[in-house]
């Protein structure tokens, strides 16, 4: 394909494993043809949240938004509510046995829910829009770019080139820490000072179950692949190491946050 036609040039190997993988029938979904509109997307996030937004926003003054932000928590949380719900009803999750369970890691609606999934993905980069608008920058951090975009592409990536297969366990596992994250958000708005304060405490607790779903997430990633329901496992290796950069990210921003001397 003329999209990896770089690929076959400076890695062979890994342009025939791909084209191998690749899920023929999601290739010919909306945005799953090539790579290059969901890079341009990625890449475009990138270059307004950290250029942009910012020189935009220099003389302005901040947009309140609080009504917007509110009506965004509850679309990801019924959304997240709704993948939950099919992921398990539907049995799409692999958490029980060690070895590969084929009639379940290969469901035929394991593509449908993903790529449902990939398009929350991409709604998610809004959020750091919001905190342009509202002048909010110091939450413009690597970790939150980093994380709302390498999720957006992985969840691509591993749609197009594995038709989503085990991607619906990490995704049930990153839909519920979302309902808790954005329940605490709507809470956190709607709520006098008072209330505010009494919450605050359970945002530390929020990072921590992060850190522990990123954890479960290695575990699956090596479990899938000695087990043998990753074929070749080259994307599993693309996988790993982008887990860990993400868990470390949020250690840190843990240390930093939470564990760091008063004044």
């Amino acid at each position: 394909m003329a999209s990896e036609s770089w690929l076959e040039q400076f890695f062979p190997y890994l342009a025939q494993h791909l084209e191998e993988t690749r899920d023929h029938v999601v290739s010919e979904w909306s945005l799953m043809d090539n790579p290059n509109i969901v890079l341009c997307i990625a890449t475009g996030y990138l270059i307004f949240c950290k250029y942009i937004g910012p020189f935009l926003m220099k003389n302005r003054r901040p947009y309140s938004l609080k009504n917007t932000i509110l009506v965004y928590n509850a679309i990801q949380i019924l959304a997240c509510i709704y993948f939950s719900y099919t992921i398990v009803n539907e049995g799409l999750y692999v958490l029980t046995t060690l070895n590969c369970d084929p009639e379940k890691f290969y469901h035929p609606r394991i593509p449908e829910v993903i790529y449902q999934l990939m398009f929350l993905k991409m709604l998610e980069l809004i959020e750091t829009v919001f905190f342009i608008l509202r002048k909010k920058q110091s939450q413009v951090t690597g970790l939150h770019l980093y994380h709302h975009s390498t999720t957006f592409l992985f969840c691509w990536l591993a749609l197009k080139y594995r038709g989503g297969l085990g991607m619906s366990t990490f995704a049930l596992l990153n839909c519920l820490v979302h309902i808790l994250m954005y329940t605490y958000y709507t809470i956190a708005a709607l709520g006098s000072p008072e209330v505010q304060r009494a919450i605050q405490g359970f945002k530390r607790y929020i990072t921590i179950i992060q850190m522990i779903q990123f954890t479960i997430v290695l575990i699956l990633i090596a479990r899938y692949v000695l087990s043998g329901c990753v074929k070749g496992g080259i994307l599993a290796l693309l996988f790993f190491p982008n887990v860990i950069i993400v868990f470390y990210m949020f250690y840190d921003f843990y240390n930093s946050t939470y564990n760091k001397k008063n004044k």
